[in-house]
C-alpha cells in the first residue's frame, strides 16, 4: 500500500463492530472510549497528509516557476500565474516542514492510543505508550507471552520501524531537536525526495570527531566500516543502522549527534505504510481471536 493511493480506511473499523456484537457492555464501553480517541487521532493524520500533498503541489508549482522568477539567464518573463504561485509559496512555504513535523508527532500518538486498544484485548495495564507496550512483551518473563504469544511475537519481531522511522525521529529531530540551523528539500521532476534538518558548522565537526573515534573502535566488530568515508553523514547514518550492535554508552553518542546534527526524515509514504501494515495485521489478528472465541 503505497501513500499516494491509500484510502485512509480505518484498519481497525471490522474489528471495533465485532466488538460492539460480542463483549458484554461494560467491556464495550471501555474499548469504546479507546477506539473513539485512536479514530479522532487517525483523523487527524489523515487531514495532516492531504495538507502535506498539497504542500508539495505547491513547492513543485514554486520549483517549475523559479527559473523565470528568479531571471534565470535564457528564461522567460514570469507569467500572472507565476507571480500568483510566488505569492502563495512565500506565504506558505513553511507549511510542509510544519506538517511533516506534526506528521510524525500524530503518527507517534496514533501507535500509543494502538496500544491502549491492545490491553483492552490482552487484559492488561494500559501501557503509557506503544514504547512501554513492547517493552513489557520483550521482557523475559513475558516470553512466551501466555496471553497471546503471535501478537506479542509480532511486536518484538516487527516493529523494529517503530523506533528508527517514528519514535527516535520524532524524539531526535521534532520534539528535542537541535538542528535549528537550516531544513533544506530535496527535489526531483517527479517531486519530493527528502527533507533534511541541519545544524551549523561548529558541531558537524565536534560531532565529527566523535563518529571518527567510534569508526575505530568498531574496526573488527561491525562489516563494513574499514571500507566508510570518513564523512558525517556517512558515519552517522551507518551507525544509526546499527545501532543495536553497539554498546549502550555509544547509543547514546549517536543519538546526541543525531538530535544535535539533524538527519534525513524518512519519507511520510514510507512510514505510513508501515503503520498501516501494523494496523492491518492488529485488526485481523484480533478478529480472529474473537471468533475463534466463540467457537468453543
Amino acid at each position: 500500500m503505497k501513500f499516494e493511493e491509500t484510502n485512509w480506511r480505518d484498519p481497525l473499523h471490522d474489528l471495533a463492530n465485532l466488538v460492539y456484537k460480542k463483549w458484554p457492555g461494560d467491556r464495550v464501553a471501555a474499548f469504546n472510549i479507546k477506539y473513539r480517541s485512536y479514530r479522532r487521532t487517525l483523523q487527524y493524520i489523515r487531514l495532516i497528509c492531504r495538507r502535506i500533498e498539497d504542500d508539495i503541489r505547491l513547492w513543485n508549482s514554486y520549483n517549475n516557476a523559479s527559473e523565470r522568477l528568479l531571471g534565470a539567464p535564457g528564461a522567460r518573463l514570469p507569467t500572472k500565474s507565476d507571480l500568483l504561485i510566488e505569492e502563495r509559496w512565500k506565504e506558505h512555504q513553511f507549511c510542509l516542514y510544519l506538517d511533516l513535523d506534526d506528521f510524525f508527532i500524530h503518527s507517534n500518538i496514533l501507535m500509543d492510543k494502538s496500544a491502549r486498544i491492545a490491553a483492552a484485548f490482552l487484559e492488561i495495564a494500559l501501557p503509557r505508550s506503544f514504547s512501554k507496550h513492547k517493552k513489557f512483551l520483550c521482557e523475559r518473563e513475558n516470553i512466551p507471552f501466555r496471553k497471546d504469544e503471535d501478537y506479542a511475537r509480532n511486536v518484538r519481531e516487527n516493529t523494529n520501524w517503530f523506533e528508527s522511522d517514528l519514535k527516535d525521529i520524532r524524539d531526535d529531530l521534532v520534539v528535542h531537536e537541535g538542528a535549528f540551523w537550516a531544513i533544506g528539500t530535496s527535489w526531483s521532476r517527479k517531486g519530493l525526495l527528502s527533507v533534511s534538518k541541519m545544524s551549523p558548522f561548529e558541531i558537524k565537526r565536534r560531532h565529527l570527531s566523535v563518529l571518527q573515534g567510534l569508526r575505530e573502535k568498531y574496526q573488527e566488530r561491525l562489516n563494513g566500516i574499514g571500507r566508510l568515508d570518513n564523512n558525517l553523514w556517512v558515519l552517522l547514518e551507518f551507525f544509526e543502522q546499527d545501532i543495536d550492535q553497539i554498546d549502550e554508552e555509544d547509543k547514546t553518542k549517536v543519538k546526541a549527534a543525531r538530535r544535535e546534527l539533524g538527519g534525513r526524515l524518512p519519507a511520510v509514504s514510507k512510514v505510513a505504510d508501515e503503520i498501516f501494515d501494523f494496523l492491518m495485521f492488529f485488526g485481523l489478528h484480533f478478529q480472529e481471536k474473537l471468533r475463534g472465541k466463540n467457537k468453543h
